[in-house]
């Protein structure tokens, strides 16, 4: 999931809830540097490109505040979370791709790895 420090409480809420159902394999992408150094310094798994969603300068507002106001920035990050994911699928990962406000009451997962054999 791509996230900033915008959607921190989010995070940390989509997060525990991973862990709680025993899915301890996730990636966050952040969209900026300064959120990536937050994530990693708590111990998360992240990943930042600067290459892939250019000169972000959206770390203390929210993605749907970018959405709402139809920036380019925004724009320019779902498009890099379309190469990322093109990217991980490219490796032979699954991918499973949420936002940060979904909460897990159950490992999914086994379920939708069951029903993507049948596809």
């Amino acid at each position: 999931m791509f996230a900033n420090l915008g959607a921190l409480q989010l995070l940390e809420n989509y997060l525990c809830s991973l862990s709680e159902q025993g899915i301890n394999k996730y990636l966050i992408y952040a969209v900026d540097v300064e959120s990536h150094m937050e994530f990693q310094s708590r111990g998360w798994h992240s990943y930042f490109n600067p290459r892939l969603t250019g000169p972000l300068n959206i770390s203390k507002t929210t993605v749907a505040k970018q959405l709402k106001n139809h920036r380019p920035e925004f724009h320019n990050m779902m498009t890099a979370k379309l190469q990322i994911v093109q990217d991980v699928l490219r490796l032979g990962v699954d991918v499973l791709m949420t936002d940060v406000d979904i909460v897990f009451h159950k490992n999914v997962i086994p379920e939708v790895l069951h029903k993507c054999k049948d596809i």
